[in-house]
């Protein structure tokens, strides 16, 4: 019998999702006591200038590392070594001129930005992301070559890196920065964590390409293919694929800066004040949208494990392999998805409760009703990070944008009209995002089938994983019922969370919704 070996795709998944894990639990270990440190006015000033850096940020690095990843996958595949490090050269050099551009735009119009926005406390932690901006792009660059060499180690160590000096600097500055400041001012070194982080991650990665500099010259020695990749055509096609990446993954972050502006506008407007308003929407993206971000850890490795080979199978004509490929991320995708959402819903209380126990009666409770309603947006944000990965790889990059821009104008529109009634308040914000990503999740995947001329028939998978999801959501729900009348919050939540995982993995295997033959290939 012919030598199994494991899967490429869940090799790389693996790597990913170990190093998204701990990127995760860092981040919660930085941004829990940040929270509680700073509260929810620090957060709200935190949070508010996050938006800003995000635009600027995907302008520079969201389409280009992908464009990289896949130019890169691309050549190798077909021999041409050393088209494939003239793809990473002019990236590298783009990306540094982006975030220079980036970098001083915000530095010039800082104060216009949080003028706009309303929220002049913000400028500080708008101004101490701006080295970010610079060193953010280049090692984005990094990260898309090695992707594309189908090697995610160093992505993995550098993201790592990059949370773990983020939380030593960001913590010790940001209780120093309070104490002889103030929380405006402590808001601010609580973000410039995030510069300090991403300037290592960049020089770790710096040091392994020099480590390997000998072997990729020796690598372009052996190149026989004969291609010559003129300067300007590298450009052309690196922009070809980038541009209409970076407008899809700019809609977001814009949206989430114009979701600020409406958020404050229509809670002032039907009667709270600046600083209610600015409580209530640290709230939503400071606390509740922090959580619903530390599972897609697992998508976001499944989307960068995805490109490459899809990619790859895409030029060879591998059809086969591809459809696998393709049907096992969406399959997996679900798997994990449905039952953090569940479990959100089921234990929102307490989870808020355990991790922001510093913060108010109030802001609990308000935090855990509006991790409820983003827990179903958890499910489609998932799946359309999966679907816009491969229909980048197929060589769609304009699906994903057409369809996350019908999805933000419904988010606009509902949350105008939503969270200016006052039954609704912050929480029509938090009910037009879960509209949005469904409507953008369904027109991707109708277009993935279009595209491929394939139907997989997610469906009757995907009904079978959220039936097993809700049996687990309701016996947690009844498990925390029943202990913590006897034990304490930390113990009763960990152990209904246990509990829930068991009664999930039991089930997925018992329905072969998990199957050993996904993990290997011949």
């Amino acid at each position: 019998m012919e030598k199994k070996k494991t899967n490429k795709f869940f090799k790389n998944t693996f790597i990913l999702v170990i190093a998204g894990i701990l990127v995760k639990i860092i981040g919660a270990v930085y941004r829990i006591p940040i929270t509680n440190i700073i509260m929810d006015t620090g957060i709200g000033y935190y949070q508010a200038a996050y938006p800003v850096y995000q635009i600027l940020l995907t302008i520079s690095t969201a389409g280009l590392p992908i464009a990289v990843a896949k130019l890169v996958s691309e050549n190798y595949a077909l021999g041409r070594v050393k088209a494939a490090h003239k793809v990473f050269r002019e990236s590298t050099k783009l990306m540094f001129i982006l975030g220079i551009a980036s970098a001083l735009f915000v530095y010039v119009f800082s104060h216009q930005i949080v003028g706009f926005l309303q929220n002049e406390n913000s400028w500080y932690s708008l101004v101490a992301l701006i080295p970010a901006l610079i060193f953010a792009p280049l090692m984005s660059s990094f990260r898309g070559f090695y992707q594309g060499k189908d090697n995610m180690v160093p992505t993995a160590i550098s993201q790592v890196i990059e949370q773990l000096f983020k939380l030593i600097f960001g913590l010790m500055l940001t209780k120093y920065a309070l104490r002889m400041y103030g929380v405006a001012v402590a808001a601010g070194a609580a973000q410039s964590g995030g510069s300090i982080g991403a300037f290592f991650g960049f020089l770790f990665l710096i040091i392994v390409f020099l480590f390997n500099y000998k072997s990729y010259k020796e690598e372009e020695r052996l190149d026989e293919s004969g291609f010559i990749y003129d300067d300007k055509e590298v450009i052309r096609d690196i922009l070809a694929i980038a541009v209409p990446i970076t407008i899809g993954a700019s809609i977001n972050p814009l949206m989430d800066f114009i979701d600020t502006k409406l958020v404050f506008m229509r809670l002032t407007d039907i009667g709270y004040t600046m600083e209610q308003a600015n409580d209530m929407f640290g709230w939503l993206k400071g606390m509740a949208t922090t959580l619903i971000n530390m599972p897609q850890a697992i998508s976001i490795a499944l989307s960068m494990s995805i490109v490459p080979l899809v990619s790859a199978y895409m030029v060879k004509n591998d059809h086969e392999k591809m459809h696998q490929t393709i049907y096992s991320g969406l399959k997996f995708t679900c798997l994990f998805a449905f039952p953090c959402a569940l479990g959100f819903i089921a234990l929102s209380k307490p989870i808020i409760s355990l991790i922001y126990y510093n913060n108010s009666p109030e802001a609990i409770n308000g935090t855990a009703e509006l991790l409820s309603i983003l827990s179903i947006s958890l499910i489609c944000l998932c799946m359309i990070q999966i679907l816009t990965a491969i229909l980048q790889a197929v060589g769609s990059p304009e699906k994903p944008v057409k369809n996350l821009v019908i999805g933000s104008l419904v988010k606009i529109v509902l949350t105008y009209i939503l969270t200016g009634i006052s039954y609704f308040n912050v929480k029509g914000a938090a009910i037009s995002t879960d509209v949005a990503f469904l409507v953008a999740m369904v027109l991707n995947y109708i277009d993935l089938e279009k595209i491929v001329d394939k139907k997989y028939n997610l469906l009757s998978y995907a009904i079978k994983v959220l039936a097993i999801s809700i049996i687990m959501a309701v016996s947690v729900k009844i498990v925390y019922e029943l202990l913590s009348m006897r034990f304490s919050l930390l113990i009763s939540t960990s152990l209904s969370i246990s509990f829930g995982i068991i009664v999930y993995a039991g089930l997925a295997l018992l329905l072969k919704l998990v199957k050993i033959e996904d993990f290997i290939t011949k």
